[in-house]
């Protein structure tokens, strides 16, 4: 995805301050392609997998990144410890929240979920012309969109990146189809395979399948009054 990321920020335009929540920052592709494609970019980074997390870290570190900052954590609507589940001799740097996700063999850390009405109060986001909000969460999608306040969602410019893997929690996959309704968001799948310009293909609901596939799971949510696609 760091492709289409890089194409994004530079569709964004210059002479916006611009905000980017990167939800899943794994070991900082989004980190990489914000920072040498937007000036000034204020960069949340959200990861709550330990290894991703001092990965990052030594990243920034070594790049001397400003305004960059880390959370380490999960993102969601949860009040409770929630479970994180990743394989630490996988040469893959992902986790997730679903138990069978990565394998029998997973081990297990506990973890205290982030709003991201929180993320936006803390840091202040308000006064920025525009919030990239990328979602890479494998599955949980709808429940860290539905961490927002409708009057803090109504209040911003958000821009939103998602992943949503067409074959887990099917579920939850209509709910956030539900929510993007309700918001008044409008669903493009995303075309990565087109040059430098970023173009979609507005659907009603999110493709479903058996397998994985880059090209059937990733898409931008847009407001019904917004020309960027």
């Amino acid at each position: 995805m760091r492709t289409l990321f890089h194409q994004l920020f530079l569709t964004c335009g210059p002479n916006k301050r611009i905000a980017l929540i990167d939800i899943g920052a794994n070991i900082g592709q989004t980190l990489l392609s914000a920072m040498t494609s937007i000036d000034d970019v204020f960069y949340i980074g959200v990861e709550p997998n330990p290894r991703c997390l001092a990965y990052l870290v030594k990243l920034r570190e070594l790049n001397d990144f400003r305004n960059c900052h880390l959370i380490s954590a999960p993102c969601g609507n949860s009040v409770k410890l929630s479970s994180l589940h990743f394989n630490p001799s996988d040469t893959s740097p992902g986790g997730s929240l679903l138990a069978n996700l990565r394998g029998d063999n997973s081990s297990t850390i506990h973890c205290m979920p982030v709003s991201v009405e929180e993320i936006i109060r803390t840091f202040d986001l308000f006064a920025y012309d525009l919030i990239i909000l990328k979602i890479d969460a494998e599955g949980f999608e709808y429940d860290i969109l539905n961490s927002i306040s409708v009057k803090t969602f109504k209040s911003l410019n958000i821009l939103i990146v998602v992943e949503v893997l067409p074959h887990v929690l099917i579920e939850k996959q209509k709910m956030l189809a539900e929510w993007c309704h309700v918001n008044g968001l409008r669903i493009f799948k995303i075309d990565t395979n087109v040059g430098d310009k970023i173009t979609g293909v507005f659907c009603d609901s999110f493709a479903q399948s058996d397998s994985y596939s880059e090209s059937e799971s990733n898409y931008i949510l847009l407001p019904y009054d917004s020309g960027f696609i």
